[in-house]
């Protein structure tokens, strides 16, 4: 470890300029250190502006912004922390949804900032709706093949946001950083994906590679996540390089810093890895370092009166075959071989296209499959339930990923109790299910998140369904944060059957028989 430590105040740009000295002088040698009140004594400096600068970030935490915001309490605490000019790059680090999606689009329309949104694929149409909801603001979704996002590209200005999955920032780092003049700010959520950086770029990510590239050229950076450092310590480099990169700029330096290392020894080599153990005091530095940079809040703190899971509408785009599909028959009652001789044969016809147009022989699988593939790969750490009120769509789902497991009307109950065992004790993480069959007599309280394809007309049977989730011990009740995405097309059927259900809760035969009043007011 070096000798001597120095400290630049400047690189977390606080306006401290009258700290700057020869103690804290930076050399082309010189580890560059978090701005702390540890390291401020360390280098014999007794600052009143730094503390009085440093209080100002801190109280803002659990200080109102002022402004008049649909935002809850604590929410509006983390916008305030936003709000604050002193420090231009932050972090959210409050549990999953406390609703740092909100407070950072609310952030972005207070302060009138266009912002380049970097989020998993799965959640690129989440982040649409929630920004239509609370900015209504021109925002451009950078997805598709290559030739549509070339045209993508062309419509960003200096009075648009950019959605872009990290997949697809990866392939075209090349084109987004000629339109990156137009952002004010970076927002990366899910940031703990950015654990893996390293020092060199023949070893990191590309995808991490292309992102650091990009985000250098954005003055402001904001990270979201509710797991900073999922399982050691030192995977919280990652987010502190892509906020501080002139700061944190080698992971080496910054291991050997703040933790002990172990040598693993190998026939060809040794191998340095860190161990998670903190030298003595680092960890209150470093924890002094993220009091001021960052905002955490847990769920069971702010949200004790939530019930006991939430339900997240994910609304989908048609793709352009389905499109086809489904106003053909919502219009014609037919579509090439496809021939409905009755309203219920449509209904149930226009369901099945936005779940998974290949049921009906049409050689496409449908947004709602792309999401599931999105999802899956977005979080390979996550136990999943995929369901559906129909079977065919979950038999294809089997084909494409043979190591799950399909639990339908079919199934034996010596397959269902052993399908239910193995999930719950993490041997497969992967379960395809009919809400009829799933929604009694299962416990699979290990799932993160289940994902509805559709819903039964019966509401009490969805809820039923949503209930496998619930703990079945007081212990384990906030052990985790578990998720329940429907996925909706937009201005389909399945809004109708949204609302029929799970706002007004009708009967079967009243969703069928209004369903014609509601195709006729959309002709």
């Amino acid at each position: 470890m070096p000798k001597c430590l120095t400290l630049s105040l400047t690189k977390l740009e606080l306006e401290c300029n009258t700290l700057v000295s020869t103690k804290t002088a930076t050399t082309k040698n010189s580890i560059i250190l978090p701005a702390t009140p540890t390291s401020l004594r360390k280098n014999g400096i007794i600052s009143e502006k730094y503390n009085t600068i440093r209080n100002k970030i801190i109280n803002a935490k659990t200080t109102a912004s002022g402004y008049n915001t649909k935002l809850r309490p604590y929410q509006d605490y983390a916008l305030n922390f936003l709000l604050q000019p002193e420090l231009k790059c932050k972090a959210i680090f409050d549990e999953q949804r406390l609703g740092k999606t909100p407070t950072t689009i609310t952030y972005l329309k207070i302060t009138n900032q266009n912002a380049l949104i970097v989020t998993p694929k799965s959640l690129l149409y989440q982040w649409k709706t929630e920004y239509n909801e609370w900015y209504d603001n021109n925002v451009i979704v950078i997805d598709g093949n290559i030739s549509k996002r070339q045209r993508l590209y062309t419509k960003i200005n200096k009075s648009t946001s950019v959605l872009i999955s990290y997949d697809t920032l990866k392939q075209d780092v090349d084109t987004l950083e000629k339109y990156t003049k137009y952002f004010n700010v970076i927002v990366i959520d899910e940031a703990h994906r950015i654990r893996n950086i390293k020092n060199s770029r023949k070893t990191q990510p590309k995808t991490v590679t292309a992102l650091l590239s990009i985000s250098n050229k954005i003055e402001k950076r904001i990270a979201l996540t509710g797991t900073p450092a999922a399982n050691q310590s030192d995977e919280i480099y990652g987010i502190l390089k892509f906020l501080f990169p002139d700061i944190f700029a080698s992971y080496y330096y910054f291991r050997d810093m703040y933790f002990y290392t172990d040598d693993i020894y190998t026939s060809r080599s040794t191998i340095t890895k860190c161990n998670g153990i903190f030298r003595p005091g680092m960890k209150h530095e470093l924890l002094e370092f993220l009091e001021l940079i960052s905002i955490q809040r847990k769920r069971k703190e702010v949200m004790k009166w939530l019930p006991k899971y939430d339900i997240q509408k994910v609304k989908l785009e048609f793709n352009k075959m389905q499109l086809e599909a489904y106003d053909s028959i919502k219009q014609y009652y037919e579509y090439k071989d496809i021939i409905c001789m009755s309203d219920l044969e449509q209904l149930t016809c226009l369901r099945q296209i936005t779940n998974c147009p290949k049921v009906l022989n049409i050689d496409d699988l449908g947004s709602k499959f792309t999401f599931i593939d999105n999802y899956i790969k977005d979080y390979p750490e996550e136990s999943i339930i995929v369901v559906s009120n129909f079977t065919k769509p979950l038999h294809i789902l089997k084909e494409i990923y043979p190591n799950s497991k399909l639990i339908i009307g079919e199934t034996s109950s010596k397959d269902r109790e052993s399908i239910k065992k193995a999930f719950q004790n993490k041997s497969i993480n992967l379960i395809f299910a009919n809400i009829a069959v799933i929604k009694e007599g299962f416990t699979l309280d290990t799932a993160d998140t289940i994902i509805f394809i559709d819903s039964s007309y019966i509401y009490t049977d969805n809820i039923q369904c949503m209930d496998r989730l619930v703990p079945v011990s007081i212990e384990r009740v906030h052990e985790k944060t578990q998720k329940i995405l429907l996925l909706l097309l937009e201005n389909s059927i399945d809004e109708y059957v949204y609302d029929m259900v799970y706002i007004k809760k009708a009967t079967s035969t009243d969703i069928i028989n209004n369903y014609k009043k509601y195709i006729a007011e959309r002709k």
